[in-house]
């Protein structure tokens, strides 16, 4: 696996997983996503060594590749393309938003966006349970609704990433993406 991806991702996975934290480079996403994906290939190819097979596989962001290899819909070779052309079109993004995890529902969260006009510069990235949600948006919007939430006891946390995954803040690399998987 390190093999394939070094020539795409231009560097050793397995060298990046044993440098130290201060080397580490797992705050630039186009070093963490290769290294997640390789992590979760090695995972499944550990359990099907030990005769475990998934009956059905799921996925989110960097997940959904590696599902889409563990169920056959992808070879090893087109995921590998696929994760390294994803996260270095999304390290392009760094600095350019946001994301938090939060304790509401979708449906309190579109009436705070309403209520702070936030609607534009803040959007859902995951749904994680009724009552969890994983924004994305611009930092300033962010901490507006910190500030807004944290005085009435809403569970609020930035995230520690200088990206804004799964939401608009994505849109301006969509066409480079298809162009480079085409």
């Amino acid at each position: 696996l390190d093999a394939l991806l070094q020539p795409l991702a231009g560097f050793s996975v397995v060298h990046e997983l044993r440098v130290s934290t201060e080397e580490s480079r797992l705050d630039d996403t186009t070093a963490a996503q290769p290294l997640l994906f390789a992590v979760q290939v090695a995972v499944t190819l550990l359990l099907r060594e030990q005769g475990i097979v998934p009956q059905a596989v799921t996925g989110h962001s960097v997940g959904e590749i590696a599902a889409a290899w563990a169920c056959g819909a992808l070879g090893l070779e087109q995921a590998a393309r696929v994760i390294c052309a994803r996260s270095q079109a999304q390290g392009l993004t760094r600095g350019r938003g946001r994301m938090a995890a939060v304790a509401l529902s979708a449906d309190a969260l579109a009436s705070l966006l309403a209520e702070l006009d936030l609607a534009d510069r803040v959007t859902i990235a995951g749904y994680n349970s009724p009552g969890n949600l994983t924004l994305s948006g611009d930092l300033e919007g962010l901490l507006q609704m910190q500030a807004h939430l944290q005085p009435q006891g809403v569970f609020f946390r930035l995230l520690d990433l200088d990206y804004a995954f799964h939401g608009p803040c994505m849109d301006p690399i969509r066409d480079q993406v298809l162009h480079t998987l085409r």
